[in-house]
C-alpha cells in the first residue's frame, strides 16, 4: 500500500481502535511500532518525500501491524543502502526470533551473510543447492512446504522440487536474474502455476483462499511505492488494517 500523501495517513487510526483478526489494534500501538522501526518522525511525511529505506520501513510497518506470521521480500533491498539495509534486517531478525518466517530473495550473498539462518542458491538448468542453518532453529514446526514442485515459464525452472522452511528462520534464495526465484514467490502467493504439493501451515496451497492467504502472508516488493494506495505513513497502516 502507498500511492502519494503523507506518511501519517498509512498508519492513521485517529482516535479509533481498528481490530484485526480479533486483536484491536490502536493509534498508541501504531506509533510504537514506527518508533521501533525508526520511522515516527516521518509519520506526518508523504510516502514521494521518503527515501527508498523509508519507504522500505513503511511497507515492513505494514506488515508487523497486520501481524503477518510469513514475510516474503522480493530484491527488497536492492535501491537503498547498506546502513538502512541492516537496520531493516536486524528488525527482521527479532521478528524471525518471535517466530515469523522471513523468505527474502536477492542476487548478493553478501547482503544476507550474518543474518539469514540458511540459504538456497538457484543456479542454472534448474540446479539448486542448499547449505545448512547456520544455528539449531528454536521453532520446530514448518511454515511452508514443497514436496515434487515443478515451475515452469517457457522452460522448468524447478523441477520436482521439495524444500521445507521452518516457523522463526530467515531463509535468503540467492541466484542469477532469471534463475527462478521471483517465480518461486509468486508461485507461493497463488501467482502462477505449479504442479506437486505446497502447504502453508499444514494445508494445500491450491485449497487457501486468496484472502486467507494473504492474511497469512506479507509481501514487501523492491519498489515498495507501488504498493502504496494512501496519502501518509498512518493512513497506510490504517488501510492495511481494512483490507
Amino acid at each position: 500500500s502507498y500511492i502519494d500523501k503523507s506518511a501519517k495517513t498509512d498508519l492513521k487510526v485517529g482516535d479509533q481502535i481498528l481490530e484485526v483478526d480479533g486483536k484491536k489494534v490502536n493509534k498508541q500501538e501504531i506509533m510504537d511500532i514506527l518508533e521501533k522501526i525508526g520511522l515516527d518522525h516521518k509519520k506526518d511525511a508523504m510516502p514521494n518525500t521518503l527515501s527508498g529505506g523509508e519507504k522500505q520501513k513503511a511497507a515492513l510497518c505494514c506488515l508487523v501491524v497486520l501481524d503477518s506470521r510469513m514475510i516474503v521480500l522480493d530484491e527488497a533491498f536492492a535501491n537503498i543502502d547498506t546502513r538502512s539495509a541492516r537496520q531493516i534486517m536486524g528488525y527482521l531478525r527479532n521478528m524471525a526470533d518471535q517466530g515469523k518466517t522471513v523468505l527474502a530473495i536477492d542476487h548478493r550473498p553478501e547482503t544476507w551473510k550474518g543474518i539469514a539462518d540458511r540459504t538456497i542458491h538457484f543456479g542454472a538448468e534448474t540446479e539448486v543447492w542448499c547449505e545448512p542453518p547456520v544455528k539449531r532453529l528454536p521453532f520446530s514446526e514448518n511454515a511452508i512446504v514443497l514436496k515434487n514442485v515443478t515451475i515452469c515459464r517457457d522452460h522448468p525452472l524447478l523441477e520436482c522440487a521439495s524444500a521445507q522452511f521452518q516457523k522463526g528462520c530467515i531463509t535468503a534464495i540467492l541466484g542469477e536474474s532469471g534463475s527462478g526465484k521471483t517465480t518461486l514467490f509468486q508461485t507461493i502467493l497463488k501467482q502462477h502455476p505449479y504442479t506437486g504439493s505446497i502447504e502453508i501451515e499444514g494445508k494445500d496451497l491450491s485449497k487457501i483462499k486468496e484472502k486467507t492467504l494473504f492474511s497469512q502472508i506479507g509481501v514487501v516488493f523492491q519498489n515498495p511505492g507501488n504498493q502504496f494506495i494512501t496519502q501518509n505513513v498512518l493512513e497506510e497502516v490504517n488501510s492495511s488494517l481494512r483490507l
